[in-house]
């Protein structure tokens, strides 16, 4: 808890310290800008205006759905089979975060340097693969 609320604190410093907006060109009434800060309204328009960002959120949320759905049968699986303590499974739900944060950000960032997205992507999926294969074969 504590790591993350030093995190949401550093980002929030590093939003007002570093990050500005350009000025507005005039000044906006309060009905503007509450719409303009709606999230969902942002991205409902998006999803309405393009197909291909259609097709992405889509893919984007099924592949969410089945990751999430495959750690919580692995958290259930891991507490069952190994009696692991409710800290044990949020410890490793927080190295999966932690890894797979550093794998999306330092890890793709290096490999899109040497390799094309097709090549990263076939690359994935053969250690996605691969590491089916040695879970169902060190099956008990």
């Amino acid at each position: 808890f504590k790591a993350c609320v030093a995190v949401t604190a550093f980002n929030a410093a590093f939003a007002v310290v570093v990050l500005h907006e350009p000025p507005s060109r005039g000044r906006l009434t309060w009905s503007e800008l509450l719409r303009r800060s709606n999230p969902c309204r942002s991205f409902t328009g998006l999803l309405v205006a393009s197909r291909p960002m259609r097709l992405l959120s889509v893919i984007t949320l099924f592949y969410y759905l089945a990751l999430w759905g495959f750690l919580a049968n692995k958290g259930v699986y891991a507490r069952r089979r190994f009696q692991l303590t409710s800290r044990e499974t949020a410890a490793q739900l927080s190295v999966f975060g932690a890894v797979s944060s550093l794998s999306q950000t330092a890890g793709l960032s290096a490999a899109r340097k040497v390799a094309s997205e097709a090549q990263i992507a076939r690359a994935c999926f053969a250690c996605a693969m691969g590491a089916v294969l040695l879970c169902t074969a060190t099956e008990v």
